[in-house]
């Protein structure tokens, strides 16, 4: 009676509906040990709104910088001197101010984020740190 039993388990085993099982059994096994640690981080939420903040910074540069190239090409031969270049110049001066007005509230929401994480957890540092100033050079300069 015994091999009876053996027999039935190795042709279980041997079947391939064993590995499915298995993947199974892992898998839920994984989600109930492993996923609440991963729920339960306070800094979770914060953090992804760092990284939204600093990837709406980084748009942010890019669009000043597109500003800037534009404006320092505008078409001297149809604008110079005329009402409607000076308007143009004024517009695009008035929308680079804007962004850069942009760009510190973007920094102070970063620097505030920043330091709400670091109460909750001291050794933290993000992505604004010398990396990132290292790829677009000191934060945005007025010129």
């Amino acid at each position: 009676m015994n091999t009876n039993y053996i027999k039935h388990l190795k042709s279980f085993i041997l079947s391939p509906i064993f590995p499915v099982l298995l993947g199974i059994i892992i898998f839920i096994l994984y989600v109930i040990y492993c996923t609440p640690v991963s729920l339960c981080d306070d800094t979770l939420d914060l953090k992804d709104k760092l990284d939204f903040e600093i990837w709406k910074l980084e748009d942010n540069r890019l669009k000043i910088d597109n500003k800037k190239w534009a404006l320092s090409h505008l078409d001297l031969v149809t604008s110079k001197n005329t009402n409607g270049g000076f308007i143009h110049k004024k517009v695009w001066s008035g929308n680079l101010e804007q962004l850069y007005n942009n760009q510190e509230i973007l920094l102070n929401n970063i620097h505030y984020l920043e330091n709400s994480i670091k109460k909750l957890e001291p050794n933290f540092s993000s992505k604004l740190d010398a990396a990132w100033q290292f790829k677009w050079g000191i934060i945005a300069k007025r010129n």
